[in-house]
């Protein structure tokens, strides 16, 4: 499912779907899980969306990019769209890779987040 929220300011419309990581007002960055939306009255709907956050990692940044490192938690909640601030946040998955070398974490698994916070621009 995909949710639109236009910015009054700039006029561009930012479209989130599932999948999607996002920074929440509280300064959070959350994964979009499922959104969805509420009819409390006939014709009166609201949007919300129910996200997982996620941590910093140690070592909490990329060697070779330097970059935060992100961990998703197990700590889920619902949130309303006024919630999530309006502007695109560019996290790559890492998946099933060793986290350290050493023999207290040798075998280790975990999905490693890469959070680019690098000012991104199209031309």
């Amino acid at each position: 499912m995909l949710a639109n929220k236009s910015l009054s300011v700039s006029e561009h419309r930012l479209i989130f779907q599932t999948g999607d990581f996002v920074r929440l007002r509280d300064g959070s960055i959350v994964r979009l899980d499922h959104i969805f939306v509420h009819e409390v009255l006939r014709g009166d709907r609201r949007l919300f969306a129910r996200v997982t956050y996620t941590v910093p990692f140690d070592p909490s940044a990329d060697p070779v990019l330097d970059i935060p490192l992100l961990k998703l938690t197990a700590r889920q909640s619902t949130v309303g769209l006024p919630a999530i601030c309006s502007s695109k946040l560019y996290v790559v998955p890492i998946h099933e890779q060793t986290l350290r070398e050493d023999t207290s974490q040798q075998g280790s698994k975990a999905s490693l987040l890469l959070y680019c916070n690098w000012e991104i621009q199209y031309l």
